[in-house]
């Protein structure tokens, strides 16, 4: 049985607290959002720099809505042009392991350990998973197709409660396999032959 869901991909951009959002920003700053991301996430009109030990990008879009935890996430390119080593492949931003960098807004700027390259991941409705036999942080493979088909090993499954059944690459990822957004990955089951 084929498992098939939609690509989402996704861009370096950052994730802000809304203490970090006053300080970079200023306490009466206001934002928009551009555009909606799924039920929660969202693109605003904010962008921010990123600096490391030997480079900084600038135009980092900001995610909203604020966050518990500001969070970085970047794409493997960006750490050689940020100068960082050793940053972490995670689902989201651990203080002890991920790397520091300086956030730099239009008001002032926060350094913190904050940066990550996001895990690719898969977002399941918990009323689909006993179907295909998936449960939440499980890995699973990914095939794509047409010219440049690839798969992806370890890739994290997200369960939850009317959850969007869709797959989060980085544009990274999305570019090396030749897909956009909207395109179908399938789920290889345990069942199915390895590559």
């Amino acid at each position: 049985m084929k498992t098939q869901m939609s690509v989402m991909l996704s861009n370096h951009h950052v994730h802000l607290t809304e203490e970090d959002m006053k300080t970079l920003y200023g306490e009466n700053y206001t934002f928009s959002k551009v555009k909606q991301l799924g039920p929660t996430n969202y693109v605003t009109d904010v962008t921010a720099a990123v600096i490391g030990p030997k480079g900084e990008i600038t135009g980092l879009r900001v995610l909203g809505p604020n966050r518990r935890a500001t969070q970085v996430e970047l794409l493997q390119a960006d750490l050689y042009r940020l100068g960082l080593q050793d940053v972490p492949v995670r689902e989201s931003a651990d203080p002890e392991t991920a790397a520091g960098v300086t956030v730099r807004g239009s008001a002032g700027e926060v350094t913190k350990r904050c940066a990550i390259v996001a895990q690719r991941h898969v977002h399941i409705g918990n009323e689909i998973t006993e179907e295909y036999g998936l449960t939440d942080a499980a890995s699973v493979r990914l095939k794509t197709a047409g010219p440049r088909s690839v798969i992806f090993e370890n890739t994290l499954v997200r369960v939850g409660k009317g959850a969007k059944c869709v797959v989060h690459l980085d544009t990274e990822e999305g570019n090396a396999a030749g897909l956009k957004n909207g395109d179908l990955v399938e789920i290889l089951h345990e069942t199915d032959a390895q590559p």
